[in-house]
């Protein structure tokens, strides 16, 4: 398989892999997708600290090419997702010593594809889709419910729905936020940073 390296601020490269199974409980997955997190896009864009080079990316979807004999249940052809345990040590979870329940549920889209459908299959803790608006700005919408469309795993604040900007930025503390929408499933913000600001709030805040 290929990996994605970053070697540097917005500086990747493409890098073949090869990794063999050296304990009779580990297995081999060929990748066919790879979610990238918040994380992941404020590495790539130098918003936080990190030691170069890095593998970008956290949840995987893929074939298993090879299982060690102790992996019952497991075997060559099976489909699996895969959840490597890397935290965000901000959230209430992370704080709590509860890094395997880390909420940092931000995905960012660009360019913007359909989500949808695709997120409700996905684990929970995908909880934001950060996107560019076509009014400019950024969008950041709260993610449906895979049980019930009209449901959002996590709503925007009561208190900010239908609010002005003037009261967005007094209540949140951002200066970039700019909407919210009355029915509490989407915010926009004008720069990508302030969009995060916006999203870690909500999943932090609580």
């Amino acid at each position: 398989m290929d990996n994605w390296i970053l070697k540097g601020v917005k500086n990747l490269a493409n890098q073949p892999a090869s990794v063999n199974i050296t304990s009779p409980t580990q297995i081999k997955v060929k990748v066919s997708h790879l979610l990238l997190t918040e994380y992941d896009v404020m590495l790539y864009n130098g918003l936080t600290e990190t030691a170069y080079p890095r593998i970008l990316g956290r949840i995987a979807v893929g074939i298993v090419t090879e299982a060690g004999e102790k992996c019952y249940g497991i075997e060559k052809g099976t489909r699996v997702y895969l959840e490597p345990a890397r935290a965000c040590g901000e959230c209430l979870p992370c704080k709590s010593g509860k890094a395997k329940e880390c909420r940092g549920g931000i995905l960012y889209l660009e360019p913007v594809v359909p989500w949808k459908e695709a997120l409700r299959d996905y684990p929970k803790d995908i909880l934001f889709v950060i996107y560019p608006s076509i009014r400019g700005g950024y969008n950041i919408q709260a993610v449906p419910c895979r049980e019930d469309k009209n449901a959002l795993r996590h709503p925007f604040p009561q208190s900010w729905c239908g609010a002005s900007p003037q009261e967005l930025q007094k209540l949140t503390g951002i200066k970039d936020i700019t909407f919210c929408h009355k029915a509490g499933f989407l915010s926009v913000a004008e720069t990508l940073e302030g969009a995060f600001s916006v999203a870690r709030l909500v999943i932090h805040g609580d």
